[in-house]
């Protein structure tokens, strides 16, 4: 039996440790909602929308969003393995801005090409072999954060804060990085595409 019923629309509403692994849901609509130690893995958000939502301790791991909305959408201490963000929104405009935070969570094998990420949150968070090749993270709070593997390429990182984030290579002649923020040592990684020695 579903823990959402299709097509409608939930206000308000908190749900506290939903366990609906390998569901689909469809034009279901949340807004202001929480969700609170929910499991959803390998299911499936078909053309539904999260305005102003929270989840809080959930496994979306292996999820997929097709033709779904996020908008002001909040992840803390989640599990989100795996997830083709850019499968989201029903039009191309609706594809390109995705609006969501992510606090202390795994967002390993993720996929974010090409999405508006602007003024983004990537605190705390593992995020390991994810992809964000000509994404728009703009202003993105990015510190803190272990991006070993990750892949940022003609990827706008104006004014990101990567401040105290590991693991990541980031190429200054293939990325726009102008006004980001970085700390040392791991700063010293964005020479490594250039032949230099330093001692």
């Amino acid at each position: 039996m579903t823990v959402f019923e299709d097509g409608q629309q939930y206000d308000s509403a908190t749900f506290t440790a939903l366990a609906a692994p390998m569901q689909t849901f469809s034009h279901v609509d949340f807004v202001g909602c929480i969700f609170d130690r929910c499991i959803f893995t390998e299911g499936a958000f078909s053309h539904c929308s999260f305005t102003d939502c929270r989840f809080v301790g959930c496994d979306l791991s292996l999820a997929r969003v097709p033709g779904s909305r996020f908008t002001d959408v909040r992840f803390a201490s989640s599990k989100l393995l795996g997830i083709d963000w850019t499968k989201g929104g029903d039009a191309v405009i609706s594809k390109l801005f995705l609006s969501v935070h992510f606090d202390d969570c795994l967002l390993n094998y993720a996929t974010f090409f090409g999405l508006a990420l602007r003024r983004g949150r990537f605190v705390g968070c593992i995020a390991r072999e994810v992809d964000f090749r000509e994404a728009d993270l703009t202003e993105a709070v990015c510190s803190t954060s272990d991006f070993t593997g990750s892949k940022f390429h003609h990827t706008n990182l104006t004014k990101a804060d990567f401040r105290h984030a590991t693991g990541y290579a980031i190429n200054p002649a293939t990325n726009t990085v102008a006004k980001a923020r970085f700390s040392l040592p791991d700063a010293v990684s964005l020479l490594s595409a250039f032949d230099i020695v330093i001692e």
